[in-house]
């Protein structure tokens, strides 16, 4: 089965041997190409919507897979049990959702799991949420699809402190300064200076606007200076 290059870096992330979990599955297209050729033994395909569980399991039954792929359909990681997944993917959705649902399974604070999380926005929302609640975002990268850059990122709790509300890790994550991590990184950079112009050109700029205009600019800045350095 031939996955799309975001599947594929997904892909990419997960470990051999592991137990795949795949939460907002959709198509199943990821969980049936990891079982398929191997490189998972079984894995869960989980979905809230009734569409896309019936989807997953027409994927599932096509390939021949029924014995190795559970269809589930329920919210969040609700659907199944610490002891079922070892390698948990959560894709496709705002970063905000994908936190919530981290947020209510209180049994993903164990460093046996790794989590391959792609959110579609709301990216510095969902850094923010792991460096604060104890995870370590061990690898990040953006791949292009459809003419659209999309981050993918792989996470693991290790009890580590809180970032700081202003640490660059939020804005930028495990991103590098080089590729297609830069041009997403500098496409984050141009919305914020926007954002800021936006602010400063109405008619009558409030207090509140300078504030909010400074720190979209600031935040930029923080951006720049890191491919800066690094270079």
């Amino acid at each position: 089965m031939t996955l799309d290059k975001r599947l594929s870096l997904i892909a990419s992330y997960v470990r051999p041997g592991s137990r795949l979990a795949d939460v907002g599955t959709d198509h199943a297209r990821l969980p049936a190409a990891l079982v398929a050729t191997g490189h998972c033994p079984r894995a869960i395909a989980s979905d809230l919507r009734t569409g896309p569980v019936n989807a997953a399991r027409l994927t599932v039954n096509a390939a021949g897979l029924e014995k190795r792929i559970d269809i589930r359909q329920g919210d969040g990681l609700a659907p199944l049990s610490a002891k079922e997944a070892d390698d948990i993917v959560i894709a496709g959705m705002g970063g905000e959702t994908i936190a919530g649902i981290l947020d209510a399974a209180p049994w993903t604070r164990n460093s046996h799991f790794r989590f391959i999380l792609q959110p579609m926005t709301r990216v510095e929302y969902l850094h923010r949420y792991l460096l604060q609640h104890g995870f370590s975002i061990l690898r990040e990268e953006a791949a292009e699809e459809a003419g659209r850059l999309y981050v993918v990122l792989l996470a693991q709790f290790t009890a580590s402190p809180p970032a700081a509300e202003d640490d660059p890790k939020i804005w930028i994550g495990a991103l590098s300064p080089y590729g297609l991590d830069k041009l997403y990184l500098q496409k984050q950079q141009q919305s914020m200076l926007k954002r800021a112009a936006g602010l400063r050109s109405r008619p009558s700029p409030s207090a509140e606007d300078e504030m909010e205009a400074n720190f979209w600019e600031n935040t930029a800045a923080v951006i720049q200076s890191y491919w800066e350095e690094s270079t």
